[in-house]
């Protein structure tokens, strides 16, 4: 679990450093989150199970409901305060669709050159802008990343790792 948690951390790390860069790097900010978040929710899992269970692959959502329902409950509180009513992660629903939406990200996005073929990153990220110019809704987004929620379940899931693995605070991921 700690390699996992240390995992993690490096794909955060490295998100944190392409955001901060702002420009020229597409998704890989966005992708580098979900994977953190994957990994992380793995780990939970695995904590919470004793399991490895790799049938999960990157069904994010199945992975969350074969989770108990505690450590359920101890995610979405962490994410719940850092986000409040900012991340849509107020009900049952809301996760299910966080979730199979970020496993739709992830799936397509990461390659993300098959799914913008023949666009330039500037030409994809202006069919974006103008889809929600145009009245476009996150949520219908054909990759929605959903950043807060990715971020705020990834916090989560550090945080029940943190707890019961003895990782102290100066170690943990998004002190």
């Amino acid at each position: 679990m700690r390699d996992m948690h240390g995992h993690a951390r490096d794909y955060i790390e490295a998100s944190d450093k392409l955001s901060a860069a702002l420009v020229g790097y597409g998704n890989a900010s966005a992708m580098l989150a979900t994977l953190e978040m994957e990994i992380l929710l793995k780990a939970a899992y695995r904590l919470d199970s004793g399991s490895a269970n790799r049938s999960h692959k990157h069904d994010y959502f199945k992975i969350w409901k074969d989770l108990g329902s505690e450590p359920r409950e101890a995610i979405l509180n962490v994410a719940r305060e850092r986000y409040a009513e900012h991340a849509r992660l107020r009900n049952a629903e809301d996760v299910e669709t966080v979730l199979k939406a970020l496993k739709n990200a992830f799936l397509k996005g990461r390659y993300a050159y098959e799914f913008n073929e023949g666009r330039t990153l500037v030409d994809a990220s202006e069919v974006g802008r103008q889809w929600l110019k145009d009245g476009g809704l996150p949520e219908e987004a054909d990759l929605a990343y959903y950043p807060m929620e990715c971020d705020g379940i990834a916090l989560g899931c550090a945080r029940l790792i943190e707890a019961r693995l003895g990782i102290p605070a100066s170690e943990g991921l998004r002190t």
